[in-house]
């Protein structure tokens, strides 16, 4: 029960992922905001887990794409699903005023990111050499 009274809402589904054409080790790395030789091994090591695998690309031969198994998507649906009724039940303890509070928060986070993205966009390259953060 939290603390303004019970909340029994059950935890929405995940939406369901588009199948993609898959991701090259490379796009991930870059979406990850890690090296290359980084991501070859986190992949390896899901590819041996059987959570991903690997497709050569019917376009380009010398690209490998990088898809989620079964295993891997079932994977995913769990964290998904998990950490959603982990956030809420969380959520849950806290006064209406403190959620208020909590958005205004973010709201301003997210302001003052985006200001700071328009007076110094090369700002998280400074911060952080040597992350590919392309």
């Amino acid at each position: 029960m939290g603390r303004d009274g019970p909340h029994h809402r059950p935890a929405p589904r995940p939406l369901p992922r588009p199948r993609s054409p898959g991701v090259t080790a490379g796009e991930l790395a870059t979406r990850l905001g890690v090296t290359p030789p980084t991501i070859s091994g986190i992949v390896d090591r899901l590819v041996k887990s059987g959570l991903i695998r690997r497709e050569d690309d019917e376009s380009d031969r010398r690209l490998v794409r990088n898809f989620l198994t079964e295993q891997g998507e079932a994977t995913c649906s769990r964290l998904e699903t998990g950490s959603e009724i982990f956030t809420r039940r969380i959520l849950v303890e806290m006064h209406h005023e403190d959620l208020e509070a909590l958005v205004r928060g973010l709201a301003a986070f997210v302001a003052a990111s985006e200001y700071v993205q328009k007076v110094e966009p090369n700002l998280a390259a400074v911060a952080m050499p040597g992350v590919n953060l392309a």
